[in-house]
């Protein structure tokens, strides 16, 4: 995204990773268990999406107490995380979501993700 400052402290074979792989491990805050969800890298920020909003799910445990994480290349990596309400990185992300999960059986979940009450859902993950 021009104009837009890479804020990002991940490696740069951190965010290889986890822009090249579908389905990474998160832990949000310190007792949530360890899940899959999906990742997008934009211009060195790593973005997720809650596909559902449960009240116990890993979004809703990151909104409580934004420490956990994130499993890099097999890795436990302490993060936090930002929640995201900038207009343009929303639709980085979105954008993202459908290049990065671009299979006919991915379709349904990023069309959904692009749908308001899920964009709503997004968080940044930052290294600490």
């Amino acid at each position: 995204m021009a104009g837009v400052a890479v804020t990002s402290r991940f490696s740069a074979d951190a965010l290889a990773w986890l822009g090249e792989t579908k389905y990474v491990k998160v832990r949000a805050g310190a007792t949530h268990r360890l899940i899959h969800i999906w990742v997008v890298v934009v211009d060195g920020h790593v973005f997720a999406r809650s596909w559902n909003n449960k009240p116990d799910g890993w979004y809703a445990a990151f909104l409580k107490e934004p420490e956990g994480a994130l499993e890099v290349d097999g890795k436990a990596m302490p993060v936090r995380a930002r929640k995201v309400t900038a207009a343009d990185f929303l639709n980085a992300a979105t954008k993202a979501y459908g290049a990065k999960y671009s299979t006919k059986p991915n379709e349904k979940y990023v069309v959904g993700f692009a749908e308001p009450h899920r964009r709503k859902n997004t968080v940044e993950l930052l290294p600490t």
